[in-house]
């Protein structure tokens, strides 16, 4: 039996925190919702017409993150739900400085989630 062992835990981000995810290129143009974040990537949910969502396809995005922060990240797509509700993808051209603001964020994520679970 196959198994996946997910590299990093992701997190969902919190109501309060207005995220944007835009896909960067020829066709795309409609700001989109973030579904959970890890140090490795992100999952977004799209619209049933989305396509170019092959396994393996890069695509680049704008991700606006709380206090305005916005990355634009080269990513590879490495799950697609059957339905194309949302893709998973990977970051795989992630500089110092964007990699230490995605973490910064997932921390403070990981410890709200903490929080409420303790509670």
């Amino acid at each position: 039996m196959w198994q996946y062992i997910r590299e990093n835990k992701r997190y969902y981000p919190v109501k309060e925190d207005i995220i944007s995810v835009e896909i960067l290129g020829k066709g795309f143009n409609q700001p989109l919702k973030l579904k959970d974040i890890c140090l490795g990537g992100v999952a977004i949910y799209t619209q049933k017409d989305f396509r170019g969502n092959e396994i393996g396809n890069e695509i680049q995005i704008k991700l606006k993150l709380p206090d305005n922060l916005t990355l634009v990240i080269m990513c590879e797509i490495r799950h697609t739900e059957l339905n194309n509700s949302y893709i998973g993808v990977q970051f795989i051209d992630l500089n110092k400085n964007s990699k230490n603001i995605i973490k910064k964020y997932v921390e403070k994520l990981k410890n709200l989630h903490q929080e409420t679970e303790s509670n």
